[in-house]
């Protein structure tokens, strides 16, 4: 069953077209000029493995510069609905644009899939998940927005916790992950002794330095562990 409509934020008009399919769907996102420049999948872990383990996912079709747009959102929505989910995301690399295309994406998905059970086709009233979708961060389950920026998913700080801020100004963002990482790294160490994190090289040691060196003391940076990552 094919599903059409639009939505419009300010002066941007947003394009949606939804096939609901037998045990999955697919969803395209765009503008006005029709592009289909990617093609993602997301796909639900196999069943009796790891509670809460996030699907599979890889990009099909694009995702030329590193885009991972349509592969990101297939796999958010494998995970809250439980069906393979194809996406085209065909959007300005803007955290704005997507996070309120995704918003409306999550909002037509409830109507026509239950959540996690990967019953299509059915109407479900799902208040907990449209309340979480009108909040511009729904892209995990329990969103919030918060004064500081647009948060998802931590619950769990220092245990593999998924979080999305979004920040205007440099200082707020540098101090808000900052406070995540102390948060984290207190419960490791009263839980064992010692906080092992992973930082991406370049600009995220530079931006968190400061603000963990003015912590003094609560840091405990004695018990730290570092480690370099590449996240490509």
């Amino acid at each position: 069953m094919l599903h059409e409509w639009t939505a419009s934020l300010v002066e941007e008009k947003f394009f949606f077209q939804l096939f609901v399919l037998e045990g999955a769907v697919y969803l395209w996102i765009g503008m006005d000029d029709s592009r289909f420049d990617s093609l993602g999948i997301g796909v639900p872990a196999a069943k009796g493995g790891r509670s809460g383990s996030m699907p599979s996912a890889t990009t099909l079709i694009g995702g030329s510069g590193g885009d991972a747009g349509s592969q990101l959102l297939a796999q958010r929505l494998s995970r809250k609905f439980g069906l393979p989910v194809f996406v085209s995301l065909n959007l300005r690399d803007e955290p704005q644009l997507r996070l309120f295309a995704e918003k409306e994406a999550l909002l037509a998905l409830a109507e026509h899939v239950s959540p996690a059970q990967g019953t299509v086709g059915s109407r479900v009233d799902a208040p907990a998940l449209s309340a979480a979708a009108r909040t511009p961060a729904a892209a995990e389950s329990g969103a919030t927005c918060s004064p500081g920026g647009l948060s998802a998913g931590a619950d769990h700080p220092g245990r593999g916790a998924r979080v999305r801020e979004v920040f205007e100004v440099h200082d707020d963002l540098a101090h808000r992950a900052a406070e995540l990482l102390l948060e984290a790294a207190a419960a490791a160490i009263a839980r064992s002794g010692v906080f092992v994190v992973a930082l991406s090289g370049g600009s995220i040691p530079k931006l968190l330095a400061p603000k963990l060196l003015a912590a003094g003391g609560r840091a405990q940076l004695d018990r730290w562990r570092f480690f370099l990552a590449d996240e490509r």
